[in-house]
């Protein structure tokens, strides 16, 4: 737990250098002009804390807290971002076609062993993050993504292995003031590697998942972010030994500062 403790301390802090980095560049460049209109930065900082499995396929639940940072800065058709622990870049190269690339690393998917008794003889598995590439297509209010992630996995002292994940979804952002929505719903494919180190089982199908998100802003520059999720194991995850319960839930709350 320290471990991730300290990783997740190391993503904060460079978010932070990201936002002082972006404000100080758009100091520079908007010096002179005050005009909201022409704004291409917004920075969203605050603390979350959320309700979730002690780990994919427990029965048990645990409170955690985290950082919530959201920031973007935009130039013509680019844009770098950090959502959470994800940092990356969006570009859109075609000026009437709402088709986008991103690319960019997140934090990775962890598990001990001594987490529960189920995963005695499972080991340590140390996936300290992801790169990903990501294609999708449409506007805010629905757009259907596609995701390749790269796992660099390591179990015990296991020599490191490299796993792939594919991700499949719709997503649909509205906004009717002072609310924000983010509704999101796809699903999971895992290779060999994945699924061997996580599950003992062949490739397939991981998961199944749904998303309901909120911002409320509740003055001009505060606001409450509520979050709800639920996640349904399939194929061989499902099957595994790991797995107790193949429906997982999760749902959060925090509050935030945004300029």
């Amino acid at each position: 737990m320290l471990i991730g403790a300290n990783i997740r301390r190391c993503v904060f802090f460079l978010g932070l250098l990201f936002l002082i980095v972006i404000s100080s560049v758009n100091a520079e460049e908007d010096d002179d002009n005050d005009d909201e209109a022409d704004k291409n930065w917004m920075v969203m900082i605050g603390a979350f804390g959320d309700y979730s499995p002690k780990f994919v396929g427990s029965d048990e639940y645990e409170w955690g807290a985290l950082p919530l940072l959201i920031a973007r800065y935009e130039w013509p058709r680019v844009c770098a971002y950090i959502e959470g622990d994800e940092l990356g870049f969006e570009v859109s190269p075609f000026e009437k076609m709402p088709l986008s690339f991103a690319a960019g690393v997140s934090l990775g998917e962890s598990r001990e062993e001594d987490n529960d008794p189920v995963l005695d003889g499972t080991g340590d598995i140390k996936n300290v993050a992801q790169g990903f590439g990501e294609a999708f297509y449409g506007p805010d209010w629905l757009s259907a993504h596609a995701r390749v992630r790269y796992a660099p996995l390591q179990r015990d002292s296991e020599s490191i292995r490299h796993a792939f994940l594919s991700d499949i979804y719709l997503e649909s952002e509205i906004e009717v003031i002072p609310f924000i929505f983010n509704i999101e719903a796809g699903m999971t494919m895992m290779d060999s590697t994945w699924s061997s180190v996580y599950y003992d089982e062949d490739a397939g199908i991981e998961s199944a998942h749904a998303s309901l998100s909120a911002m409320i802003m509740l003055a001009e520059h505060f606001g409450l972010y509520l979050q709800g999720d639920v996640t349904r194991l399939l194929g061989n995850a499902a099957s595994s030994a790991v797995s107790i319960d193949d429906t997982q839930y999760a749902a959060g709350l925090g509050a935030f500062l945004m300029f």
